[in-house]
């Protein structure tokens, strides 16, 4: 099935999302690069109607650990709930990680409609609105 990547704006926190879109049949999903909102458009068919639909399914995120180690390579992870005392002694853990890149590696949390940075530093991308990445990149910036 043919799909092809657009910039979006995040449903839940405004901010920068690619959508993965089916643009032959309008499904797909988004995933916001920030908050971890995940929205998933799938299309349906019901045969008692003889009708076509959309089922929508939104996921709400909690924030992002990104992790990016001294020898280029990286890893993220979306919180999808809400961190705990555990989940976050493991990031600071790996956070503190001899081969990782402390200046470009983060932790930050989303509830509320706010974020909360509370490893490392985000870059200075995150914090723009979707509007404003879209006008410091353009819309073909992915």
């Amino acid at each position: 099935m043919a799909s092809f990547h657009r910039p979006v704006a995040c449903p839940d926190c405004g901010r920068f999302a690619v959508e993965d879109y089916y643009y032959r049949i309008g499904a797909g999903y988004i995933i916001c690069q920030c908050c971890g909102c995940e929205v998933d458009r799938e299309a349906k068919y019901d045969p008692e109607k003889n009708t076509s639909y959309f089922a929508i399914e939104k996921r709400r995120g909690y924030g992002k650990f990104f992790l990016k180690r001294k020898d280029g390579t990286f890893s993220s992870n979306r919180l999808m709930s809400p961190l705990t005392d555990e989940q976050f002694k493991d990031f600071k853990e790996k956070f503190s990680n001899f081969d990782v890149d402390p200046e470009n590696s983060y932790l930050v949390s989303y509830k509320n409609g706010e974020f909360e940075t509370l490893l490392g530093s985000v870059p200075e991308d995150f914090n723009l609105s979707f509007a404003e990445y879209i006008e410091k990149y353009g819309y073909d910036c992915i």
